[in-house]
């Protein structure tokens, strides 16, 4: 270590003690900063790619098609004016397909719901008559 560096080190070990809530205050700002970031515009759109990142959807273009989401306040399904928010069945959705991650449409809270329903009722069909054909051919072999 150089004599500056360990300098620093030994001044940080003694002084720590100097300001007893300085990690506590610190972590508040940085708290109230991340606050401030996430409403902004910007911390609005990383937060909502990266969510859609997670979820498997693929976008090409995910800067247009954010714009493109952001503009849209008209369920595409029931033509009924959307909301921003986390809460309400009137609240903006990106409907896609869970096994391929391709985009679907921006679609209200309740449409997409009730498309979630009817694709799981239609794989849970699909299924069962993929079974029923599967004992068939083995009654017949």
């Amino acid at each position: 270590m150089t004599d500056r560096s360990e300098y620093l080190k030994n001044w940080r070990a003694k002084n720590k003690k100097k300001n007893p809530d300085y990690e506590k205050q610190r972590w508040e700002k940085r708290k109230e900063n991340c606050q401030k970031y996430q409403k902004s515009e910007k911390g609005k759109k990383v937060t909502r790619t990266n969510d859609w990142k997670k979820s498997g959807i693929i976008i090409e273009n995910i800067d247009d098609f954010y714009e493109i989401f952001v503009k849209t306040w008209e369920c595409e399904s029931c033509k009924v004016q959307m909301t921003e928010g986390k809460m309400g069945n009137t609240r903006r959705c990106l409907d896609h397909c869970h096994n391929t991650g391709q985009i679907r449409n921006i679609i209200c809270h309740k449409c997409n719901q009730l498309r979630g329903v009817f694709d799981n009722k239609r794989t849970k069909l699909h299924n069962k008559v993929l079974l029923e054909l599967h004992r068939y051919f083995i009654l017949i072999n």
